[in-house]
């Protein structure tokens, strides 16, 4: 498993009109896919141990387990999950791409440098 974090508003209305926009950061786990074997079926990746954490212009809320429930058990929810997890693998794996280029060319540089 992978860990990520994740961050968002949350609006929450009430039935009187009233809404109130809740800060959420999010910890969890996204399991591996897995491709289909002959005596096994493919397993898609999963979002698992979501952890949230609200705040309400900064200040910690502790939100009841009926609506952690309703917002983690959601599908769209670990859909948009699943779609930051890939995003962050995107950013790793440019990022990761961009760090060896450059060290890359520090070393032909050095070696250009050094063979003068």
């Amino acid at each position: 498993m992978t860990n990520y974090k994740a961050s968002d508003s949350l609006l929450l209305s009430t039935g009187s009109g009233v809404e109130i926009e809740l800060d959420l950061e999010i910890e969890y786990a996204v399991t591996p896919w897995q491709a289909q074997t002959s005596t096994c079926p493919e397993i898609p990746r999963m979002v698992e141990d979501v952890e949230l954490t609200a705040s309400l212009f900064g200040i910690p809320l502790t939100l009841s387990s009926r609506i952690e429930a309703i917002i983690t058990e959601n599908s769209c929810f670990k859909s948009w999950l699943l779609y930051e997890a890939r995003d962050q693998d995107e950013r790793d794996y440019i990022d990761a791409a961009e760090m060896r280029a450059e060290a890359r060319r520090e070393r032909e540089w050095e070696d250009r440098v050094n063979a003068r």
